[in-house]
C-alpha cells in the first residue's frame, strides 16, 4: 500500500467514502517571486493558494488547499499537477 492508499484509507475511516475533506499542500521557493508567480498558476487551477514568508525566514512557502472528495485518481492527478508548476519555477 503506498502513501496515498494509506491517507486515504484513513479519511474513510472518519468519514463515508464520497465525504470531501480539505486536502493541504505545502511548496517552498527561494523567492517571494517565484511563490507568488506559483500561487498565482494554483489559483487558476481550482486550488486556493497564499504565499508567505516560510517559518525559518529564508525561503517562501506557498499554502495550496483545495475541498474535495479524495480519490486516487484525484490525488495522482494533484501531484503530478504541483510537480509539474513545481519542477517549472525551481
Amino acid at each position: 500500500m503506498n502513501g496515498d492508499e494509506i491517507v486515504i484509507n484513513e479519511l474513510h475511516q472518519l468519514a463515508p467514502p464520497g465525504t470531501c475533506h480539505w486536502l493541504v499542500h505545502y511548496l517552498y521557493f527561494p523567492t517571494e517571486e517565484t511563490a507568488r508567480q506559483v500561487a498565482a498558476v494554483l489559483r487558476t487551477k481550482g486550488l486556493t493558494a497564499e504565499q508567505q514568508l516560510a517559518s525559518g525566514g529564508v525561503d517562501w512557502l506557498v499554502l495550496a488547499r483545495h475541498f474535495v472528495e479524495p480519490t486516487h485518481d484525484l490525488i495522482a492527478a494533484v501531484r503530478e499537477q504541483l510537480e509539474d508548476v513545481s519542477n517549472r519555477y525551481a
